[in-house]
């Protein structure tokens, strides 16, 4: 069932990117300032919390699990500014590397 929520993660992240794309076009000239900083906001937090959702939930409970040191790892990286694919690579050799330890 993994996948399938995954598969979710990743609809609402186009989802969002329709969002941020939409509303700039829709309103043409007319851009309310406070949409599209709502939207600047909204966007990463919902992300933001579908991913942590889905790291560390299974049904009601918490679990600690190698993708905690890919997400911790990736995180680093991603707060030095480094580009995203440099950031994907190390949380997930992170996290193939501590699941072949454990």
């Amino acid at each position: 069932m993994m996948t399938g929520n995954w598969v979710a993660v990743g609809a609402v992240a186009v989802i969002c990117a329709l969002m941020r794309v939409s509303a700039p076009l829709l309103l043409g000239q007319r851009q309310a300032p406070r949409l599209i900083h709502a939207l600047e906001l909204a966007v990463p937090a919902l992300l933001a919390a579908l991913i942590v959702t889905e790291t560390f939930g299974a049904g009601q409970r918490l679990v600690i699990d190698p993708r905690l040191a890919g997400v911790v790892a990736g995180g680093l990286v991603a707060l030095g500014r480094k580009p995203l694919w440099l950031t994907l690579v190390v949380a997930v050799g992170t996290t193939a590397l501590v699941r072949a330890l454990i």
